[in-house]
């Protein structure tokens, strides 16, 4: 097997990390070609580690070698040279298309954001599609499942949803996982299935009573106590429902949410005229 040579500050190592005189490099390969192709290597990783001794040591950033060669020679099997990308090149086209889709990602969902405050719900799911064509998100997800759901596609909700919930998971991300998990409750509750539906939004609950120190925890808790309300009311258990409204008045006086309050007091009346009150 071939061994690999990098340049390491001012000498050549070995894979093996031990220093390799230049004499020692010349006798310890087996041709001119392969000469070629180490002193390539080694000065690819040379100016990769000059960049990264500049950066460090003067604040010199990567702006300053944008003119490093998006190509390079080597040597190929027939005495030829052929180009190949380096690795300065590969980086600086990934970051260019990371901020192009990422722009186009961005429009897209801004775009998404006024048509649901419009509610112009259609136009609103297929700008958070094509954001999340441009460049996958969670909050475009989540944002997509909501869309549907305001749209009654019900289907379609279902799978947006299910779909961000893979990647929440991945992502170890609590507190859009409990989002999801409010929203998938809503569109159990409304595709007639309550049990599935009591299930998720207590799942949804127990998170978001293990995130309660943030104030949009607070929100999402009150918002989910709110949901469990509904459906306890849907099941006929009066009680329940009235104590998890109750509750969610309270943490929706919290941070002053009046229009959080005005519909939770208007979940409260209903209950109180289930019971003949």
């Amino acid at each position: 097997m071939q061994a690999r040579y990098h340049f390491r500050e001012w000498g050549f190592r070995n894979e093996h990390g031990d220093t390799v005189r230049e004499d020692q490099l010349l006798t310890s390969v087996p041709d001119v070609l392969t000469v070629c192709k180490v002193y390539m290597d080694c000065a690819e990783q040379f100016f990769k580690n000059l960049q990264e001794s500049l950066s460090a040591e003067f604040g010199i950033g990567k702006d300053f070698l944008d003119t490093s060669p998006m190509a390079a020679s080597v040597p190929g099997p027939h005495g030829e040279f052929t180009q190949k990308a380096t690795l300065t090149g590969f980086e600086k086209e990934l970051t260019e298309a990371a901020a192009e889709h990422a722009g186009e990602a961005r429009n897209d969902v801004q775009a998404a954001e006024h048509d649901f405050g419009a509610r112009r719900y259609r136009d609103a799911a297929e700008n958070y599609q094509k954001s999340i064509e441009a460049l996958p998100t969670l909050s475009a997800d989540l944002n997509l499942g909501a869309a549907r759901y305001s749209l009654s596609d019900l289907r379609q909700a279902e799978e947006a949803i299910h779909t961000g919930m893979q990647m929440v998971r991945q992502k170890r991300n609590r507190d859009l996982e409990a989002s999801f998990l409010t929203n998938l409750g809503g569109v159990y509750r409304s595709q007639g299935k309550l049990n599935e539906a009591l299930h998720t939004y207590e799942m949804a609950q127990r998170i978001f009573l293990e995130l309660h120190q943030q104030i949009s925890n607070l929100l999402g808790q009150a918002n989910t106590l709110g949901n469990l309300g509904n459906l306890y009311r849907d099941l006929g258990k009066q009680a329940q429902a009235l104590e998890s409204h109750q509750a969610a008045l309270e943490l929706f006086v919290t941070p002053e949410n009046l229009l959080g309050q005005a519909q939770t007091l208007t979940n409260i009346s209903l209950v109180y005229v289930d019971q003949g009150q």
